[in-house]
């Protein structure tokens, strides 16, 4: 059989089109991750002859780190914002040893170009375990981690050092076309950018950041701001091109990070490493085994789990973000794929979104099993939850709950018992970024003054959301992370999208549900 042949870029992978199925083009994308991975070493070497504070020492040794943090939660749960906030935390510590060193962004990249993520690695899931910290992979990310923990800086004069992080920072956002530029005239390019923005030297803002986007977009016009959480505006014709010319290495929305010192040695043999990506809920049997000799503690970020499923169900239908895994089977999401509208058929239809287990993987990518969009990012808070909260009695690791209703009301104050409850600097650009929290907040799925982080409540997921609450399943989780029973302190019939639980249409497949060994209640079928 012959089929006519379409080549197609989305999802941060690439895919070849045909009338039957598509695939992945493994090879090609990891020839692309290593000439990225080459150039950021470059360019780090130019960092460090800039950075007049790091400019005498080798990679630092990331292995001497006394401490780990890793902020675990489920995805669309809170961890970007919290994470952004603690960050900030290490800026003008007084004392070394109690300053939380951060990354830029999330691990993810980082575990791509050391080979432990997809597509570097063929699994379509991010699950690692003790048996994938193998010496060799460890080693490579390590390095790859070492030249970018540090802590953000609320200034910089050096507009040349900041203008090579950006560069490192674009490579994992734009890395086929940047790379075919030259690294030199590239970041020469973005520090004239820079100095015409900014002659009397940088100073981080929400709007100077959106100017330091707007520079790298006339300094690389095949950029497309729509993907990044910070730029205001979003572009329907951005989503098309992405989907038919660019991958990338980081997931979208896209971070644009403010300057960055680089830690020290004396910074590491001292500080508090926090990690920060959602998919650390499959990962903590991994990082164990990476930091085998420090103290590794869980900071775990619950949430309401009606609204994480509300922001998941929103991001699922974003076009502009959070795409992670591809399938080349169309997927069975009902009232998702069945239908798309013009355009969106080719990241809904052939692409997961968030953080993905091997159990979600199986099920939808493999057995192409049937379920609502619901049901799936149901699934995808529950399990992250589940496996924190197993993995983490397992390993006997120091765990630590924060509700993030606390960190949204009452900010400075959470902050200042995060701080205390790890033994941390309670420092004054932590608090100054807190009191500042609301100011910073980004919803990228939403530019609506009025969404918030009630709109679960008014929203075409209000019934369905409400009857899985009726049927208790989120409880055996909610109870275990002090949230309470939710079925039994809310009223689950709400002013918008109120249903009798025995007319709804989820209510005709439950039959096919079993009972949990946990609480007895009966869940959908799709968890079975």
């Amino acid at each position: 059989m012959t089929s006519t042949h379409s080549s197609r870029l989305y999802c941060g992978k690439q895919l070849t089109m045909n009338t039957q199925k598509t695939f992945v083009d493994l090879g090609k994308m990891r020839g692309h991750i290593g000439d990225v991975l080459k150039l950021r070493r470059l360019a780090w070497e130019i960092c460090q002859t800039l950075d007049q504070s790091t400019a005498d020492e080798k990679m630092p040794l990331v292995q001497r780190l006394p401490r780990v943090c890793v902020l675990a939660s489920s995805s669309r749960g809170g961890t970007s914002v919290t994470a952004e906030l603690l960050q900030w935390q290490g800026a003008n510590c007084v004392d070394p040893r109690r300053r939380f060193l951060t990354l830029p962004g999330e691990e993810k990249p980082h575990l791509i170009l050391a080979g432990l993520a997809f597509p570097s690695r063929d699994e379509r899931f991010d699950d690692l375990n003790e048996a994938d910290a193998r010496s060799s992979l460890v080693s490579g990310l390590l390095q790859e981690m070492g030249s970018e923990i540090g802590y953000p800086l609320a200034q910089c004069d050096n507009l040349e050092l900041y203008a090579t992080q950006l560069y490192r920072r674009l490579l994992l956002q734009w890395p086929t076309d940047l790379a075919k530029l030259k690294m030199d005239d590239a970041i020469a390019r973005l520090t004239k950018a820079l100095e015409v923005n900014f002659p009397r030297g940088y100073c981080d803002s929400v709007d100077n950041r959106r100017q330091v986007l707007g520079a790298c977009v006339r300094c690389f016009p095949f950029i497309r701001p729509s993907f990044y959480d910070c730029w205001p505006h979003r572009s329907g014709k951005d989503v098309l091109d992405f989907a038919g010319q660019f991958w990338s290495i980081e997931e979208t929305p896209f971070v644009l990070p403010p300057p960055w010192r680089n830690a020290t040695q004396v910074d590491l043999e001292s500080g508090c490493l926090l990690l920060r990506d959602p998919s650390n809920a499959w990962r903590l049997p991994f990082w164990r085994a990476v930091f085998p000799g420090q103290a590794l503690q869980v900071l775990h970020l619950v949430r309401d789990p009606r609204e994480a499923v509300q922001g998941l169900c929103d991001g699922w239908n974003y076009p502009y973000g959070f795409q992670t895994i591809p399938s080349e089977e169309v997927l069975a999401i009902s009232g998702y794929t069945d239908s798309p509208n013009r355009g969106e058929s080719e990241w809904k239809q052939h692409c997961l979104k968030f953080s993905i287990n091997r159990t979600l993987s199986r099920k939808l990518l493999n057995e192409h099993q049937r379920a609502s969009l619901v049901e799936v990012c149901a699934f995808q808070w529950l399990e992250a939850h589940r496996s924190i909260l197993a993995e983490t009695e397992r390993l006997s690791l120091s765990h630590t709950i924060i509700n993030f209703a606390d960190l949204r009301s009452k900010t400075a104050k959470t902050f200042k018992e995060i701080c205390a409850a790890l033994d941390l600097e309670c420092s004054q650009s932590g608090l100054a970024y807190a009191r500042s929290f609301s100011n910073r907040w980004v919803m990228a799925t939403s530019s609506e003054k009025s969404a918030g982080h009630e709109r679960w409540r008014h929203s075409p997921y209000t019934a369905e959301i409400n009857y899985l609450v009726s049927l208790g399943y989120f409880d055996d989780v909610s109870i275990n992370l002090d949230l309470g029973s939710i079925s039994a302190t809310e009223n689950v019939s709400l002013e918008s999208g109120a249903v009798e639980v025995e007319n709804h249409p989820a209510a005709e497949s439950n039959h096919a549900a079993r009972e949990p060994k946990d609480n007895g209640k009966d869940h959908p079928a799709f968890y079975a």
